[in-house]
């Protein structure tokens, strides 16, 4: 899993800058220039349920591995 979470730390933003490269007349351009130039509290927010969204998946896999292991 950390594997995992590490290549995504970096393959992500590598992709969306792909993205931009090569479709930058499209949505996921406009879609990107919109979010980099919204205000700062709207950047903080869209991070921040990022983040919870990271974290509500993390959680929910730790606790299903943890419920499914042999204690005994």
């Amino acid at each position: 899993m950390n594997v995992i979470v590490i290549l995504a730390i970096f393959l992500i933003p590598a992709g969306l800058m792909w993205l931009v490269e090569n479709y930058s007349q499209g949505t996921a351009y406009n879609l990107l220039t919109r979010v980099l130039s919204s205000p700062d509290w709207f950047q903080a927010v869209v991070s921040g349920v990022v983040f919870l969204m990271i974290f509500t998946v993390s959680l929910a896999g730790s606790l299903m591995i943890y419920e499914n292991k042999d204690i005994s």
